[in-house]
């Protein structure tokens, strides 16, 4: 976990050396040990700065973010029975449990389905509404799934998690970019989303993970690779008929570029070609249905009609949302509060 350790005089005068364990201790190394009783693993970097004429020292605690190959080729010298764990989230009988299971039999990770049932998520609405700091559906819709995941994983005594957020907006992952009508337009689309990522995905894994005291951390948005794949043409990355990868046009799959890195037996190909799913379909197709039924049976004809009196800016267009923005305003009163809610803009120009 990283952290920062410190420990200052209160007057500002040296610290002289202190005896801990039966020897005597600098500054330096006495704020060295004591820091590390924040590392739970390794390998961490840590950074130790001390000003000793006015009594200060400081550690940084840095965690790295390894490659789950490296991090698991660790693990199995302490443990040769140690197995990468995986989990997947949804309905019974969701889409994503099959494919999961492909994956975690492909690779020979330790896997777990958490199954859940519409009322168990629904009771938790209240707690998303006020873990995500909004009254948009989008990120309430995909955020129940997960938090019921994330309690389960702290409950298991993991600290962190990696996570896939980011891969759809370097690569082109979403299925609206096959109507991406030049390279120009849809690399804009890139930046843009990208530049949006932590009022979206990033603010609703974070927030969602750390209400249950998980870590969340994401590989695919670590600065140089980020870097690097936004470096690449256009062409290569576009999803659909424009697609001009190694200049041989065709039509080909969203984030091709991501798929054909794994291509050579890192994954089975049924899991590798298949088309994007979206987080809030692949938990249950019905998962969305019946979300929306079941809230709406909370707001009468009536309210709705009032919306745009009770709420006139950011008015809600659908029961759900009215529902959400009820729940919203109670914890979160005002206008103000309201404001500073990001709201998704679908984009509706591409034919």
């Amino acid at each position: 976990m990283c952290g920062i350790f410190a420990i200052f005089s209160n007057d500002g005068q040296p610290i002289e050396g202190q005896d801990l364990e039966g020897s005597k201790h600098s500054l330096r190394e006495l704020a060295y040990r004591q820091s590390g009783k924040q590392r739970h693993r390794g390998p961490d970097s840590t950074g130790v700065v001390v000003l000793p004429e006015h009594g200060v020292a400081m550690v940084h605690e840095r965690l790295r973010i390894v490659g789950v190959e490296m991090a698991t080729k660790i693990m199995r010298e302490r443990d040769p029975s140690f197995r990468l764990k995986t989990f997947s989230v949804g309905l019974r009988n969701a889409p994503d449990f099959e494919f999961a299971r492909q994956v975690a039999k492909y690779i020979g990770s330790d896997h777990t389905e958490l199954v859940f049932e519409i009322d168990e998520a629904l009771d938790g609405i209240r707690d998303i509404v006020y873990f995500l700091e909004t009254y948009d559906a989008v990120p309430v819709r995909c955020g129940l799934p997960m938090l019921l995941l994330t309690r389960y994983i702290k409950s298991t005594g993991i600290k962190m998690i990696l996570s896939g957020e980011g891969a759809d907006e370097i690569f082109g992952g979403y299925l609206y970019f096959h109507k991406a009508p030049n390279y120009d337009e849809f690399h804009a689309e890139l930046v843009k989303r990208l530049h949006m990522i932590h009022l979206t995905d990033c603010l609703r894994a974070n927030k969602v993970a750390m209400a249950k005291g998980v870590e969340l951390r994401v590989p695919f948005l670590d600065t140089d690779f980020v870097n690097y794949v936004m470096s690449i043409r256009p062409q290569d990355k576009i999803p659909g008929p424009l697609n001009a990868y190694k200049d041989e046009q065709q039509s080909r799959p969203e984030k091709f570029v991501l798929r054909a890195a794994f291509a050579d037996n890192y994954l089975p190909d049924s899991i590798l070609w298949r088309q994007k799913e979206q987080f809030s379909a692949g938990v249950g197709y019905d998962w969305v249905d019946n979300m929306c039924r079941v809230v709406s049976d909370h707001v009468s004809t009536e309210e709705f009609e009032q919306a745009a009196q009770r709420f006139p800016f950011h008015t809600p267009t659908t029961k759900e949302e009215f529902y959400y923005r009820c729940i919203f305003e109670q914890q979160f009163p005002g206008e103000s509060a309201a404001r500073i809610v990001p709201k998704r803009v679908l984009r509706l120009d591409w034919a």
